[in-house]
């Protein structure tokens, strides 16, 4: 899967419209800035939802301090349901607790060409930035570009129904219980940890 490519102006750049239906092309903000975010605490647990109602890649962070930390530290994953879709992440140990952000683009700036990149490539005007992966063939020059990297398709797949058919936001029903890699669960006695953000 090629990466997507957004477009971004050199000459002061023009803030695009945020909106799930235009990419943020002619932005000097990376696509997918968190434009919107509310949070929620459930005993150990705090979900964050960025971007629901408006903006570019829609997604969650949670934040893990619960029982399961204090023998299975840096050995937990969260099982993760939203709006019925499902999967289960591999948390990351920091600052005391277990994370995860689920859908985050990764973004670089960088150059891309109109031509096929030589090897070595061209000089680029601004040789601090790397050279796209990918080319864009509107450039008649090299042009400074969004690059983001692709969404793990789990991931992805998770915020199926986040929006509607017309880029609305949804209500998010997320549900969350954690396991460590010794089968030990965290789950709430089976109820799961239970979020609700309105659309």
């Amino acid at each position: 899967m090629k990466p997507q490519v957004f477009l971004v102006p050199l000459l002061f750049g023009v803030i695009a419209s945020l909106s799930q239906t235009s990419p943020a092309r002619a932005s000097n903000y990376p696509p997918g800035y968190g434009v919107e975010q509310t949070c929620q605490t459930n005993g150990p647990v705090e979900v964050c939802a960025i971007n629901q109602h408006y903006g570019s890649y829609p997604r969650v962070t949670i934040r893990y301090q619960g029982e399961l930390i204090r023998s299975e530290y840096g050995r937990i994953s969260a099982w993760v349901s939203l709006n019925g879709k499902s999967s289960t992440f591999r948390m990351r140990n920091y600052d005391f607790a277990e994370s995860l952000a689920l859908n985050a683009p990764y973004s670089n700036m960088c150059f891309s060409h109109a031509e096929v990149l030589s090897d070595p490539p061209p000089a680029a005007p601004r040789p601090d930035y790397p050279w796209c992966r990918t080319t864009n063939p509107r450039a008649m020059s090299p042009s400074l570009e969004w690059e983001v990297a692709p969404i793990p398709q789990a991931e992805s797949e998770l915020f199926t129904y986040a929006r509607n058919e017309f880029g609305r936001a949804n209500a998010w029903d997320i549900q969350l219980a954690f396991v460590a890699d010794s089968g030990a669960w965290d789950s709430r006695s089976s109820a799961n940890y239970s979020f609700r953000f309105e659309e």
